[in-house]
């Protein structure tokens, strides 16, 4: 019987088939590991690869700062457990690379703000000292597919996140979305302190949008009647409608001055005989029965107390 020889460069071949093919099939069962936390990739940071799912909660400007709203670039952000988070340390800055810069940029996308995604890359300081996932390879919004990054770049467009609120609320609130506390009131502030002042001339057109009545935009409704009268009917004679300070303007001695006397959050339309009852009365109970709103004059409909109260208090 013949013995059989295995050559001794052959046994080392057939050693190192067998180790890499345990190296891919650990690293195929690596990638079938679910996606790490923040927490956990915070205090991994060994430079290996992984995928990581967290919420977006702002642009990171400096190891310890991060924007949560008037975003100026597209370059990072930081993602945490919870969408509700502040501190810097619990969050994990990600760079975001040209590719995914028109999708994941706070500056051109602000409304990603709160939402959760999963992202993947070098999981190694970003903003040092600071925890951080770079060089993404994959970058998606939770449950949407993954799109890996184009072969071909082209530049960001730039989004003003404010316009005017004809672009509707998404877009005027844009930074204010998914905030809450201090960094709502923050938002908020920033987003409304550029006010455009009126002329009491000017109240005349804003009131036609301000007072439009739903049910027929060629009409305005007038806060004590509650008629609806046609926009075109306001001047100053009997059954024309008026500009109605809810407040008087006499008792705040801001007369018609542009800005506390044109300001359209405390003036309404109403019917010009109504206005007259009213005069200097402040009290929500005072006044004669009028011939155009039966009943005292600031009582002829259920919801004009709450809108007279809301425009004395809050404007």
């Amino acid at each position: 019987m013949s013995t059989l020889r295995i050559r001794p460069w052959l046994v080392a071949v057939i050693a190192c088939v067998i180790l890499v093919a345990a190296a891919v099939q650990t690293g195929a069962a690596r990638a079938a590991v679910t996606a790490l936390t923040v927490a956990q990739a915070i205090a991994l940071q060994d430079g290996s690869s992984g995928s990581v799912v967290g919420f977006v909660v702002g642009e990171p400007v400096s190891a310890t700062t991060v924007n949560r709203f008037g975003f100026a670039g597209d370059t990072a952000i930081a993602i945490a457990d919870v969408a509700s988070k502040t501190s810097s340390t619990t969050m994990l800055y990600v760079q975001v690379t040209t590719a995914y810069r028109s999708a994941f940029g706070l500056r051109s996308t602000p409304s990603l703000v709160g939402k959760q995604i999963e992202v993947t890359g070098s999981l190694s300081a970003y903003f040092s000292p600071h925890a951080g996932l770079k060089a993404p390879t994959a970058m998606t919004i939770s449950g949407a597919t993954p799109t890996p990054p184009p072969t071909t770049t082209t530049a960001s467009p730039t989004i003003t996140p404010t316009g005017p609120p004809g672009g509707g609320t998404d877009t005027y609130y844009a930074n204010a979305l998914g905030r809450s506390g201090a960094d709502l009131k923050v938002a908020l502030h920033t987003i409304i302190r550029t006010q455009s002042v009126l002329s009491y001339d000017g109240v005349w057109t804003a009131l036609k949008d301000t007072d439009q009545d739903p049910a027929n935009p060629d009409d305005v409704t007038e806060i004590y009647s509650g008629r609806s009268v046609p926009k075109s009917s306001n001047g100053g004679n009997p059954d024309d409608w008026n500009r109605e300070h809810v407040y008087a303007k006499s008792h705040g001695d801001f007369g018609t001055t542009p800005g506390p006397g044109t300001d359209v959050y405390h003036l309404c339309p109403e019917d010009v005989s109504v206005n007259g009852h009213a005069a200097t009365s402040t009290s929500t109970t005072a006044g004669t029965p009028s011939s155009s709103a039966p009943g005292a004059w600031p009582t002829p409909t259920p919801s004009s107390p709450g809108s007279r109260s809301r425009a004395t208090s809050l404007g």
